[in-house]
């Protein structure tokens, strides 16, 4: 038996298991303490000054107002 044979065996054979253990589990989104440092240190500084006043945080180029 080839090693991908046994593999997709295993799998097979444990697939109501993951199944269910997925659903124990609690989903959550991890993020890591400096996640807002890294947004931060990619975000364009020109769009973010333009897009904190208020005649355009509601334009498309900003995409965070209604449109």
């Amino acid at each position: 038996m080839s090693l991908k044979n046994e593999l997709e065996e295993s799998l097979n054979r444990t697939l109501d298991e993951r199944i269910f253990e997925q659903g124990s589990r609690p989903v959550i989104e991890f993020l890591p303490d400096d996640f807002d440092l890294w947004v931060a240190s990619h975000e364009d500084r020109v769009r973010a000054v333009l897009c904190s006043t208020p005649e355009f945080e509601s334009t498309p180029f900003c995409g965070s107002g209604l449109h």
